[in-house]
């Protein structure tokens, strides 16, 4: 069966988020920030969840100042 392109990168992107997801479960949340950011460049089209990911990563690294203002320009 054939996939088109949209599907084939939404499984790109999230096969490619389990590093982050491993950085996350360790407690290195800088780290699965970092992954994110990359994410975020390469995979325009997921800014939402990206973003979220952004917000609470940044929480969970305790950089309050920095969370809130991701979560405002997310709104935005």
């Amino acid at each position: 069966m054939f996939k088109d392109a949209t599907m084939t990168d939404r499984m790109d992107f999230f096969r490619r988020s389990e590093v982050m997801m491993a950085f996350y479960t360790e407690g290195k949340y800088l780290d699965a920030l970092n992954v994110t950011e990359q994410l975020s460049v390469e995979f325009p089209s997921e800014v939402a969840t990206t973003s979220f990911w952004r917000v609470c990563l940044l929480s969970r690294a305790e950089k309050t100042d920095e969370a809130l203002k991701a979560m405002s320009d997310a709104m935005d």
